[in-house]
């Protein structure tokens, strides 16, 4: 899917320094969540080969800050994470899910027998031998 972007469109930078916590009175603690690791941004720039990105609450004075606060992400990889760095909201909900998800489902599937196997297989496009 080719989506058209351009200059001040918004991005999502993904920060694993982020951290949540869950307290005895029931406030969230313990790993962030996947989905409070991303990050708002927004595409302040554009070469020929990239656009360039920064967090959304550092402005658009961008020319200005430390290289490592700015992140360039390839024109050609813009379709999926990049970086760290996301250009369309449908990457970013791809990523939440894999995330929250992949270990329950994998322990699911262990616990299959072979005929759920199968058809997971199957689901997959897992070449079984007959």
């Amino acid at each position: 899917m080719t989506t058209t972007i351009k200059v001040g469109d918004p991005a999502w930078i993904l920060d694993t320094n982020r951290r949540g916590y869950v307290r005895p009175d029931g406030t969230r603690s313990g790993p962030p969540l996947r989905a409070e690791m991303w990050r708002d941004a927004v595409i302040v720039a554009e070469t020929t080969r990239s656009w360039v990105v920064v967090r959304a609450e550092l402005g658009p004075h961008w020319e200005c800050l430390p290289a490592h606060m700015v992140r360039r992400v390839p024109k050609r990889a813009a379709e999926g994470i990049h970086n760290g760095v996301a250009l369309r909201r449908e990457v970013v909900d791809d990523d939440i899910f894999a995330a929250d998800h992949l270990a329950s489902i994998v322990y699911a599937v262990r616990r299959s027998d072979a005929a759920q196997l199968r058809r997971v297989a199957a689901a997959i496009g897992y070449p079984v031998p007959e």
